[in-house]
Formats: C-alpha cells, sequence, structure tokens
C-alpha cells in the first residue's frame, strides 16, 4: 500500500512543537470559557470568598485542602476577578493534564503527527484527566507537580523543591514520597525534602490560626463511599474495620522506609513506589487522583509492547536455556562498516614466501632418542600398558557429547515455528492482563457507580485492585 505523502510545509506545520498546545487550547475554549462552575470549582470559589469576607475557609463542608491554597485564590479572587479566576483554574488543570499524557506516550517513541492526535484524544477519553477536567478537580496539577518533582530532583533540586513544595500546598498527595526522599541515601534527595518542607512550613506558619480547623475537618469527614475507591481505609471499612486516616498513612510511611533501607533502589526505581505508596496512604483515592499513575502505567505498556520476543515470520534460533549470551534479535541490522576506512594495503616488495613441494624434513638432532619424522610413516605405537588406545590418523574425532543434552535429551530445542507459536501466545497472555489490569483501575469509579455491587464483591473487587496496582509498581520498578 502507498504511503501517503504530505507537503513539506504542512509536515512541518505538523510537527512544531507548540501546535498540540496551540489544538489543545482551541479545542477546549469553550470549556476555559464557560461562566458556570463545577461541583468541586464551586468549592474552591466559595472557599475563596469565605477568606475575602473573613471567614475560615473550614466553615464550608468538604473542604480539605491546605489553608495557603484558600488565602492565594482569595488574593486571585480580588485581583483578577470571578471568571478570570475560574478560567486560570481551569487552564492550569489542562495544561497539566495535557503534560501527563504526553509524557505518558513517551515510551512508545511516537511520531509527532500520531502523537498529535493520540494525545488529543487521551486528554478527552481517559477516565482519570477526563473526569478530573468535568469537575475541575486539582488532583491533575499536584500528580503533574509531584511527578516533575520526582524525576527532576537528581539534577536540579532547587527546581524540584519548589514543584514538591507546591504540589503539596495544593492537595498533600506526595507527601509519603516527600518522607522517602527525605530519607533516601542522596544528597540531592534531601536537599529537595529539606527545601520544599522548609517552603511549605513557612507558608503554613503564615496561616498557622487555621490549621486547627483544617486537622478537625479532616478528622471528622463523615463523606460515606460505596464505589470502588481504590484506598485501604474504603477496603477496612468493607471489611467491618473503621480505621482513622493517620494510622494508615503512618503505616506506609514504615514500609517506605523500611523498603529503602533494604533494597537501595535507583532513582529511577524510587518513582513508582513513592507514588504507589503516595496513593495508598490516602484516606480516599478519586480516579482523577490515579492520574499520578498514567505514566507508570503506560511504561510497562511500552515495556510489554517492545519485548515482543520472535518475529512470526523470520524466527530466530533459541539460545540454549543456560547460555550466558542473548538471543541475537531477527530484524537487528548487521553492525555497518567504515565507509572511507581503505583495506590494509599489502607490501609491494614483499615476494611470497615459496612452498618447496620436494623440501625434506628437518632432520633431528644426531643424539635425539626419537625417529625422523617422515609424512609417510605409520602411526608411533602406543605402550603395552598405556591405559588409552591408538590414535589412528585417519580414525574420525570423537563427537563433542553435551553433558546437558546427553543427560535430559528432553532439553533439545523445539523446531522453530513451535517456539514462535509459544513465544507469541505467551506474549499476547502477558498482554491481555496488562490490558485487563489497565481497564480495570481506570474504569473503577465508573463501574462502581453503575453497577450495585455486593457487599462481598465490592470488597474481593477493591482488593483485587488495590493489588494489581501495587503489581504495576512492582512490574516499573522492573523496568526501570
Amino acid at each position: 500500500m502507498p504511503k501517503i505523502a504530505l507537503p513539506e510545509k504542512i509536515r512541518n506545520l505538523l510537527e512544531h512543537p507548540w501546535l498540540p498546545w496551540l489544538g489543545l487550547l482551541l479545542l477546549w475554549s469553550g470549556w476555559l470559557l464557560h461562566p458556570r462552575p463545577s461541583h468541586d470549582e464551586g468549592l474552591y470559589i466559595r472557599a475563596f470568598q469565605a477568606v475575602q469576607q473573613e471567614r475560615s475557609p473550614y466553615s464550608l463542608f468538604g473542604y480539605l485542602y491546605p489553608p495557603p491554597l484558600a488565602y492565594l485564590g482569595s488574593t486571585a479572587l480580588s485581583l483578577l476577578g470571578y471568571q478570570t479566576t475560574l478560567s486560570l483554574l481551569r487552564l492550569l488543570n489542562l495544561l497539566a493534564g495535557f503534560w501527563i499524557i504526553r509524557l505518558a506516550l513517551q515510551p512508545f517513541q511516537l511520531r509527532p503527527i500520531p502523537l498529535l492526535f493520540v494525545s488529543l484524544c487521551a486528554i478527552a477519553i481517559l477516565p482519570p484527566v477526563a473526569h478530573g477536567l468535568e469537575v475541575n478537580n486539582l488532583s491533575i496539577l499536584t500528580a503533574a507537580l509531584g511527578i516533575a518533582a520526582l524525576r527532576r530532583w537528581p539534577t536540579s533540586p532547587w527546581r524540584a523543591a519548589s514543584l514538591l513544595a507546591a504540589s503539596l500546598l495544593i492537595k498533600p498527595i506526595f507527601a509519603v514520597a516527600w518522607l522517602l526522599l527525605l530519607f533516601y541515601p542522596h544528597a540531592h534527595a534531601r536537599k529537595t525534602a529539606l527545601l520544599s518542607g522548609a517552603f511549605c512550613a513557612t507558608c503554613l506558619a503564615s496561616v498557622g490560626w487555621e490549621i486547627p480547623a483544617m486537622l478537625h475537618q479532616m478528622a471528622h469527614n463523615t463523606m460515606q463511599h460505596t464505589q470502588l475507591l481504590l484506598s485501604w481505609r474504603n477496603l477496612c471499612s468493607l471489611f467491618g474495620l473503621s480505621l482513622p486516616g493517620w494510622s494508615i498513612a503512618v503505616f506506609w510511611s514504615g514500609v517506605g522506609i523500611l523498603w529503602l533501607r533494604l533494597q537501595r533502589p535507583s532513582p529511577a526505581q524510587l518513582e513508582p513506589i513513592a507514588i504507589l505508596l503516595s496513593l495508598y496512604s490516602l484516606p480516599l483515592v478519586w480516579d482523577h487522583t490515579l492520574t499520578a499513575i498514567l505514566p507508570m502505567m503506560m511504561a510497562v505498556c511500552a515495556h510489554w509492547f517492545h519485548q515482543y520476543p520472535i518475529h512470526p515470520t523470520s524466527p530466530s534460533l533459541p539460545t540454549h536455556p543456560l547460555s550466558p549470551l542473548p538471543p541475537t534479535h531477527p530484524t537487528s541490522p548487521p553492525l555497518p562498516t567504515h565507509p572511507t576506512s581503505p583495506p590494509l594495503p599489502t607490501h609491494p616488495t614483499s615476494p611470497p614466501l615459496p612452498i618447496h613441494p620436494t623440501s625434506p624434513p628437518m632432520p633431528t638432532h644426531p643424539t635425539s632418542p626419537f625417529p625422523p619424522i617422515n609424512p609417510t610413516s605409520p602411526p608411533l605405537p602406543t605402550h603395552p600398558t598405556s591405559p588409552l588406545p591408538p590414535i589412528h590418523p585417519t580414525s574420525p574425532p570423537l563427537p563433542s557429547a553435551s553433558p546437558i543434552a546427553t543427560a535430559s535429551p528432553s532439553l533439545s530445542a523445539p523446531p522453530d515455528s513451535a517456539l514462535t507459536s509459544d513465544a507469541t501466545k505467551a506474549w499476547l497472555l502477558r498482554g491481555l492482563g496488562l490490558f485487563v489490569i489497565c481497564l480495570a483501575l481506570l474504569f473503577s469509579d465508573r463501574l462502581g457507580d453503575m453497577i450495585d455491587l455486593p457487599h462481598l464483591i465490592r470488597a474481593i473487587a477493591l482488593t483485587a485492585l488495590i493489588a494489581a496496582l501495587g503489581f504495576l509498581a512492582f512490574l516499573h520498578q522492573r523496568c526501570a
């Protein structure tokens, strides 16, 4: 099938790095300028207005965010007005969600034009981002800031500290991640944790009179949820256990510190476990909070996609299971030779050494006990008491028997077709399992809203979903 070649100017325009962001703003411009707030936006605006009226933002039921967010929002409301503040909240959340999707699609190595269309479709289809933008919850912005901090601290601790502090002051989702950075045996990690902690402490001290009201609001939060929310507190309540939120956070913080002491992970391996334990420690994990696992989920899927073992049309020879050499890839090209390297010249005046056809053998020493070596002489007889048989010049060499193949003939390599079929089946089964796990995690909250599950079935399903989230983080750590 012939490929469709676009004109050069159109291709350059579609591959421009700013085009996806401009297309995003154009497609979502109606939502950005809409004057009516959604559920969570209304809660933010009422908290901002409460601070303007010199009331506590925690006089509103359901406001569980740190006090600096309410005071910063009231300042923006006074300076910019209602509509501009509302549009600014939406714009920050939209850009953060689009950045997370672009980051999640990086392991697939898509070309600019397919990446443009896939990212624009994913932001409207994927439930965590789509629902988060529908209610405009700031979990998306918090997730983007936290992920950026976890990826930037090895090279730029100051920038990572500012990003992590902003994430914690908007919504403290990555509190356990901050604690893991504090105990991580690396100077940049501790510097990031200390700087972000100092900045957060300074901001909280400036509005310290609101902290008791915030803690009281969090402790007496009586909201009951029957959906499949991925939280250990919700799971324990389904089994009849009523645990305070702080006890679950302390438990998973201890697990994270113990894991750091035992495993000594690399910075790339720290990111998925920090995100996982941060989500495990939260009392409520909504579907828009799961935006933080999208890069981890897509990285695992991309690793599976790039691990196709044997090409179905040209199978390669299988290596022995105990062989230290890895199998060669069937589609790997040969190593190119240098185009400008000339062949090594031979010496023009050096004649070849003549080989005399009738040259006699070298004489032996007159006092040597050994007879001269004649090319037609028969082989020397062995000693009559020697246990070794005589070596006949025309006898074929003994075959090199493999001890593994001789001891266990069942380990011999199967035919290429059978091996290709088995490898393809295993690859497809693993891909199907990952696909089911990702769909279950992404649509868990929506399924809980649509289907009224019995109590026991809900408890089993929630246990499986929480275990699947941990399994994804474990796979990402292994792939990192």
